[in-house]
């Protein structure tokens, strides 16, 4: 999955492939779930999002900056934590059990 990671315009722009328009609308929570997926692949390249851009057909842009120090490791660590209890649990309209 990593080749999915797609480094476009400059070294703070990345392109997360998979995360498509079409896959936002078919499932949220599967949209959710390859988001932290991703997110977890760039901690594991010491990249840590600063900010998500929205699904649009190619897939979602994320503005990344490099981690230098543990303590930004720490953080952006708790970030992803946070996104995913934020998301645990919802419920979204269409979806199946």
């Amino acid at each position: 999955m990593m080749s999915e990671l797609n480094k476009t315009v400059g070294h703070k722009n990345v392109r997360i492939a998979t995360l498509t328009i079409k896959m936002a609308e078919y499932s949220k929570g599967e949209y959710n779930v390859l988001k932290a997926y991703a997110w977890s692949r760039l901690l594991k390249n010491n990249e840590r999002p600063v900010s998500w851009g929205d699904p649009h057909q190619e897939g979602t842009d994320v503005d990344v900056e490099p981690i230098t120090t543990p303590e930004e490791a720490a953080l952006a660590i708790g970030q992803l934590a946070d996104y995913m209890n934020q998301v645990k649990g919802r419920r979204f309209d269409g979806e199946k059990d």
